[in-house]
């Protein structure tokens, strides 16, 4: 059993099932078809309108915010660990050394805290948990600490990145070059392999070939440009200098976002990919990042915000009141 599972129900959880994933975390697809579809479970859609994206490829697992965003298009609370907090294994990397991370989504901050708590921790399966400082008492720091609180809000920074936006997708062959070299890592690792699939070009192939898959409907453009267009991995020589101008992107630093509101009644609907991005009722979040292993100090800040605004339950499906 995978050691996160183990420890939820050491600490008594009770796992009741299982959820529908965006297949391949959504890195498959080049528009959004893939968008909380998967061929062994159907399309998922988010709670609040018909046809609801549900923001995010998540597990409970995030690389670029399949936490934050699907938690926050639910009405609900999402933390993000820092990388190397909590295990990940069993999971197929998606950028194993920068971004990937497992994480609690709950109803609420102190029900994140304690399964923060139950799941962080040393796995020697994990070299990236050895360099935890310490677990300390999550549930602990559910208390109101907003009061005296300096908390920075970098409207240039977030100005400067739109504006360059399209510069930044340079940023793209780096998660193409961790994808390729992970994902043949995990496929040597099966106990079984009948269709002898080891590498990303094999997937591929299997994936064009099977109808469940539904191509070409859902395509494999990104797949196609790692293959293609990507001709070097995380191995190579010019990884490092290609992700040095990076860095500070991809540091794999913690976030955790709380229900903030729900979209007016006039919000215009608005879709991506047959999907409902937003609309009326949709709810959206607020986050709150710090610096790596300030997971304590984040969840005290998200406490004290949900404490004092209580929003879940104040909008339902449809934008109606009702208890969510």
């Amino acid at each position: 059993m995978p050691l996160l599972p183990k420890r939820l129900r050491e600490a008594g959880a009770i796992i009741l099932g299982k959820a529908n994933m965006s297949q391949w975390a959504n890195y498959r697809a080049r528009d959004y078809s893939m968008n909380g579809w998967s061929s062994h479970g159907g399309q998922t859609v988010a709670a609040y309108h018909a046809k609801q994206s549900a923001s995010g490829s998540s597990s409970g697992s995030g690389t670029d915010g399949s936490i934050v965003c699907p938690a926050q298009r639910s009405g609900i609370v999402g933390l993000k660990p820092a990388v190397g907090l909590t295990s990940r294994g069993l999971v197929i990397h998606q950028s194993r050394e920068h971004q990937d991370t497992v994480g609690p989504m709950a109803r609420t901050v102190k029900d994140a805290a304690y399964l923060l708590q139950a799941i962080a921790g040393e796995d020697p399966h994990d070299k990236y948990t050895a360099e935890i400082p310490q677990v300390p008492d999550y549930v602990a720091a559910c208390r109101d600490t907003l009061a005296g609180a300096r908390i920075g809000v970098p409207w240039k920074a977030i100005q400067e990145g739109l504006d360059r936006y399209p510069h930044h997708l340079a940023a793209e062959p780096i998660m193409m070059a961790d994808f390729h070299a992970n994902l043949a890592s995990y496929l040597s690792q099966l106990a079984s392999n009948p269709r002898s699939v080891h590498n990303l070009a094999d997937v591929r192939e299997q994936t064009q070939k099977h109808p469940l898959e539904n191509y070409p409907q859902r395509d494999t453009g990104i797949w196609d440009d790692v293959l293609f267009e990507q001709k070097w991995d995380n191995t190579d020589p010019q990884f490092q200098p290609a992700m040095a101008p990076m860095w500070a992107a991809v540091v794999g630093a913690p976030a955790i976002t709380v229900p903030m509101g729900h979209h007016a009644e006039t919000e215009p609907v608005h879709e991506d990919g047959g999907l409902v991005e937003t609309g009326p009722g949709v709810p959206f979040g607020i986050s709150f990042l710090g610096r790596k292993w300030s997971e304590e100090a984040l969840i005290g800040l998200a406490f004290g915000f949900e404490e004092r605004t209580k929003v879940r339950g104040q909008a339902g499906e449809e934008g109606d009141t009702a208890d969510c």
